[in-house]
């Protein structure tokens, strides 16, 4: 018994080896912020987070969302606006090496973009930032938004896209496509025979103007899924009003049809840097898109 009580006693008494002993922290105790003044994670912690993350504000109640460092560059580089100037001049929140078609950068040196004293941030109406941070946003844009890995985001170029349409009469005073079938919002409109109108499918595209878009056609199909082989087909044609934007106008006569037909629609174009035509329903989509794009000649 006391050959074990005095093993354990000596074990007790070791002091154990720190194998960090012989590690070499330095004296050096400056804590200077390395981070590159143009740097996202810098722009976000001195000036996104602080000035425009606030209650109310960018705080992910509303984009661009400047709560965290990813969902500013998520929010803000190749993203699609939402308010524009009167002369509709801005695409993007921020386009890459470019604060002059960049609306944040915009937004934070105008002081007039929309209306009087709305320049950004709004928590002290009339004052923008300092000239520094100012600034400091433009150079993090001018070179090239990175984001926190260092890499410059691509621009987009996605499809065409388009889900709505507007049926017009030709004399674009009358909407006539708001009566439907058993008054179901999502069934075929109704429309007399003989009756010459527009379809106007509402489209947007990151990349090429309406104007621009390749092979717009408007076809027709007897069943929801029948356009391998069309009925009929009309080719879109764009237009440009001042003041109101561009449009794709595609013009027929429900003469081109017998009473009672229930005819369906698809309509189709590119926008010139895809290989396949974008397409819209197409035979996957749910059946209340296709009974949509449909109208019924009576």
């Amino acid at each position: 018994m006391s050959l074990a009580i005095l093993i354990a006693c000596n074990k007790e008494d070791e002091t154990p080896t720190n194998p960090y002993d012989s590690v070499d922290y330095g004296t050096n105790e400056d804590n200077t912020d390395t981070l590159h003044q143009y740097d996202i994670i810098s722009v976000h912690q001195d000036i996104l987070k602080p000035r425009c993350a606030t209650p109310g504000c960018h705080d992910g109640v509303f984009e661009p969302d400047f709560r965290t460092v990813q969902s500013s560059v998520q929010t803000l580089v190749y993203q699609p606006i939402i308010k524009n100037n009167a002369a509709e001049e801005f695409a993007f929140r921020v386009i890459p090496y470019d604060t002059t078609n960049s609306v944040l950068y915009e937004r934070i040196t105008n002081c007039c973009f929309v209306n009087q004293d709305d320049r950004m941030p709004q928590d002290n109406i009339g004052t923008g930032l300092d000239e520094e941070l100012i600034d400091r946003i433009g150079g993090w844009i001018m070179e090239g938004a990175q984001d926190f890995t260092g890499s410059v985001i691509t621009y987009p170029n996605t499809e065409p896209e388009f889900t709505f349409y507007t049926a017009i009469d030709n004399t674009f005073s009358v909407d006539l496509g708001t009566e439907r079938l058993n008054d179901i919002p999502y069934e075929s409109f109704l429309i007399d025979h003989g009756t010459d109108f527009y379809i106007v499918p509402l489209i947007s595209d990151d990349s090429t103007s309406i104007m621009n878009l390749e092979n717009p056609t408007l076809s027709f199909a007897m069943s929801p899924d029948g356009f391998d082989s069309p009925v009929q087909q009309v080719v879109g044609t764009p237009i440009s009003v001042p003041g109101q934007g561009e449009f794709m106008l595609c013009r027929f006569n429900t003469n081109l049809f017998n009473v009672d037909d229930v005819v369906y629609m698809r309509f189709s174009c590119n926008d010139g840097d895809h290989a396949q035509d974008t397409e819209f329903p197409i035979n996957s989509s749910i059946i209340e898109y296709k009974t949509f794009w449909s109208f019924k000649v009576r």
